[in-house]
């Protein structure tokens, strides 16, 4: 995120001056705030639109961007459910799953190594990124991959909640 954030500020730098170049900076990266302040919500209506009303997604770690799609998907009237794995060793699900409850979806809390008997209940597993590389490839939390592979091999889609900002495209 930040080598895109520093692109987007650097590539509109602007003026003569070393006071005209700090305020085409200032001006810059107000405008990428103002944008990365509207793109999770952007992002949360697109990810909704996958979800059906009475869907259950599984969630790995804690992603706003994953977040953002659950709660479009509620203030759109659906009413998905949620297994939310803990994540060990911080247990980060945990904020999920209290983000989650708080706004009215039914969560299952579970522990990282009983998801894999609680997928063939779901209709997705909905997952952020740290990163993204130009193939595509994704780089999240530790277990994203196994649990990936486990959706895979049960049919179940993994659908990858990430803004473009996520996006690396030197890798």
């Amino acid at each position: 995120p930040l080598p895109n954030a520093l692109r987007f500020v650097l590539h509109g730098m602007d003026g003569e001056s070393v006071a005209a170049l700090r305020r085409s900076v200032l001006e810059r990266s107000a405008a990428f705030r103002e944008e990365l302040e509207h793109a999770q919500d952007r992002l949360g209506w697109v990810g909704a639109g996958r979800l059906r009303d009475g869907d259950t997604v599984m969630t790995h770690c804690h992603s706003t961007d994953a977040l953002a799609c659950i709660e479009a998907a509620v203030e759109q009237g659906k009413s998905p459910s949620a297994y939310v794995k803990e994540t060990r060793p911080r247990q980060q699900g945990h904020i999920t799953a209290r983000g989650l409850a708080a706004r009215g979806v039914d969560v299952t809390l579970v522990v990282d190594n009983a998801a894999h008997r609680y997928l063939n209940d779901c209709d997705h597993v909905l997952v952020g990124a740290d990163s993204i590389a130009a193939d595509g490839s994704v780089v999240n939390k530790i277990g994203t991959s196994g649990l990936a592979v486990s959706a895979r091999d049960r049919g179940t889609p993994i659908v990858v909640a990430a803004g473009t900002i996520k996006l690396d495209p030197a890798t």
